[in-house]
């Protein structure tokens, strides 16, 4: 959250209450607190830009996940924001996620 554009963080707090007051609820929306249960493959892509998630909060992701063992990818695109709109990079994106998928989920169909 703190991490966050000053209007995002106004609309969050709108949403979900003080981050400290309301820091159970907080903890609860948060990926970051569940990366411990994470056991497949990771694939993190983020823009550079990204003011709803920024890039801080991707690798915060990124280490939490590699602590717990599991394999991660992460790429920044460094001209994007929250979501593509390069077509450069929307290809590459999905070039990226479909090398994944069959690196990752091809070969435990493989094998049963």
């Amino acid at each position: 959250h703190e991490n966050e554009d000053p209007v995002l963080q106004k609309n969050d707090e709108w949403l979900m209450g003080d981050p400290v007051a309301d820091r159970d609820l907080w903890q609860d929306r948060s990926p970051l607190f569940f990366a411990n249960r994470i056991r497949a493959p990771l694939l993190l892509l983020a823009g550079q830009n990204d003011i709803r998630c920024p890039v801080k909060e991707t690798e915060q992701m990124a280490d939490a996940a590699r602590k717990n063992g599991v394999t991660v990818e992460v790429k920044i695109y460094e001209n994007e924001g929250h979501g593509f709109v390069r077509r450069e990079n929307e290809i590459d994106a999905i070039k990226r996620a479909a090398k994944f998928l069959e690196t990752h989920v091809g070969q435990r169909s493989a094998k049963g």
